[in-house]
C-alpha cells in the first residue's frame, strides 16, 4: 500500500492508494486539482504553512 500526500489549497490531503486504477484517478485529480491550486498566489501558500508551523511550535 503506498500513502501519497498532497497539500492543497493549504490543506494536507492524504490519500491510501491499494490499486493501480485507483492511483491513475487519483493522479489525475491531483493533476487537475494542482492546475488550479497554481492560478493562486504562492504567497497565500506560504503563509497557511508558517500559521500552521507557528500553531504546531505553540502546542
Amino acid at each position: 500500500m503506498m500513502v501519497i500526500n498532497c497539500r492543497l489549497g493549504g490543506h494536507d490531503m492524504t490519500a491510501k492508494i491499494v490499486d493501480l486504477g485507483q492511483y491513475r484517478k487519483q493522479k489525475e485529480r491531483s493533476q487537475n486539482q494542482s492546475s488550479i491550486v497554481s492560478e493562486d498566489p504562492p504567497q497565500q501558500e506560504t503563509q497557511d504553512t508558517g500559521t500552521l508551523n507557528h500553531d504546531d511550535e505553540t502546542a
